[in-house]
């Protein structure tokens, strides 16, 4: 059967206790074959991880040694062995003791084995102990240095269980083998009570006592359990928690990227449906399709935006003012499964799902898009008057771009008369410009020199 045997860095040596046939003997001679095979490096049977320390000598006084030939009581033999013992001590030193001081007065056999343990602990050396001697037992398990350990036993049905178990100590039960090998028990009974005052005693606390260190040890168990979980839950939280911050960061890396590359596109082709419109090559409608195209590209890329809880909408109907991602109208043609946006000239059509009513404000912003602002597609007139030539000229440039878009036919151009170089700078470019296809003074009542009608090419 496997055992556990522990003498720690520091401890000059364990003492087992316990009944007999419980396994004491064999547990020490496996202390000193072990520690002899690591020594000729032949491989042990032991766990992973185990450790035997290097000695100089190894001692063991095991078993009965005596002699009629000899003279020698066995109480004597085991002295000559101890004497030769201390006489050849060789510090690091390892010294196996089976039943210290036995075949004596038992007070004396328990104060000489007690003794040799303390000299021997105050060298360089590991002493291992078998004993029934309480106060050889009691002496270990209070002297610092010093462990107790007893063979596990079913006190129930008196059998051995084989195991070592550490930081206690073990009892006899030696009245209760006898009564169950056969001894007549009224021979047991007067021998229980005739037991010096005090030891039924020690034997119920040393019960209570092992009984709560089996519940400590159980507790003990079950929090190292718990700590392990929890300490393997910690782990996965974590880890979970640093997957989901990388895919986060990645699918925001993802969006940006596709965002600029997207950006970059649109402005593109917003430039190539411009020159397309100035020069003429497109119309309308397909400028119209264009924007619808840009829209929902940019609606795929952008993030979904938290939208702010408000009451239920109520549905579309035509003439309402919607959103189509940054583009504003008026909806003109709803029917299942198509819409028909108005902004300004342009129609733009689309899936109704992908429309919604027009808020006053945007609370989330957004990415830039291409739009198309009313602000001037609703006038026919532009004041530059007290403009210097190169910001009035760019106003012009966009007014003229916004009227050519919402389909304008004739604009006027407030100039004033000042010196007249404002008007020839605004003449000089109208006589360039794509978006003119001709223009003239206004009539007297209309402005006279100081304003000039412009007509929008179709």
């Amino acid at each position: 059967m496997p055992i556990n045997i522990r003498i720690g860095s520091g401890q000059h040596g364990i003492v087992i206790s316990g009944p007999n046939t419980g396994g004491k003997t064999v547990a020490l001679k496996t202390v000193g074959l072990l520690s002899l095979m690591a020594q000729a490096g032949i491989l042990i049977p032991a766990g992973a991880g185990s450790t035997i320390r290097p000695f100089r000598t190894v001692f063991a006084d095991i078993g009965d040694e005596q002699s009629i030939e000899a003279s020698l009581s066995s109480f004597a033999a085991h002295v000559l062995n101890l004497t030769e013992v201390v006489r050849l001590l060789a510090e690091p030193a390892l010294v196996i003791l089976d039943e210290p001081g036995a075949g004596t007065d038992p007070v004396e056999g328990a104060a000489l084995g007690i003794a040799l343990m303390d000299y021997l602990a105050e060298r360089d050396c590991v002493v291992a102990v078998a004993t029934h001697s309480t106060a050889i037992k009691l002496h270990a398990y209070s002297r610092a240095g010093f462990d107790a350990a007893a063979v596990d036993f079913d006190p129930e049905h008196l059998t051995p269980l084989y195991r070592l178990k550490p930081h206690t100590i073990g009892q006899s039960y030696g009245l209760a083998i006898a009564r169950r090998l056969g001894l007549p028990d009224e021979i047991v009974a007067a021998a229980e009570a005739v037991l010096p005052a005090g030891t039924a005693e020690l034997a119920e606390a040393l019960n209570r006592l092992e009984e709560e260190r089996a519940m400590l040890e159980a507790q003990t168990g079950r929090l190292r359990e718990r700590e392990i979980a929890l300490a393997e839950h910690e782990r996965e939280a974590l880890a979970t928690a640093a997957r989901a911050r990388a895919r986060a960061e990645a699918e925001r890396e993802r969006i940006r990227s596709e965002g600029a590359r997207l950006l970059g596109e649109l402005r593109r082709e917003a430039a190539a449906a411009l020159a397309d419109l100035r020069s003429g090559a497109k119309g309308r409608r397909e400028l119209s399709r264009t924007l619808a195209e840009s829209a929902a590209k940019l609606d795929e890329v952008a993030p979904p935006q938290p939208e702010p809880e408000q009451a239920p909408e109520e549905p579309l109907k035509v003439g309402d003012r919607v959103e189509l991602g940054d583009i504003r109208g008026e909806l003109l043609v709803l029917e299942p499964g198509r819409a028909v946006v108005g902004r300004g000239g342009l129609r733009i059509e689309v899936a109704p799902e992908r429309l919604r009513r027009a808020r006053a404000e945007r609370a989330a912003e957004r990415l830039p898009a291409v739009t198309v602002s009313s602000d001037a597609s609703e006038r026919d007139e532009l004041n530059v008057v007290g403009m210097r030539t190169g910001e009035a000229l760019r106003q012009l440039e966009q007014f003229l771009d916004q009227a050519f878009l919402t389909n304008q036919r004739e604009v006027r151009i407030v100039h004033g008369i000042g010196s007249g170089a404002l008007k020839k700078a605004i003449h000089d470019y109208l006589s360039t410009s794509p978006y003119c296809a001709g223009f003239r003074q206004a009539e007297p009542h209309h402005g006279g020199t100081g304003v000039t009608i412009v007509q929008i090419s179709a």
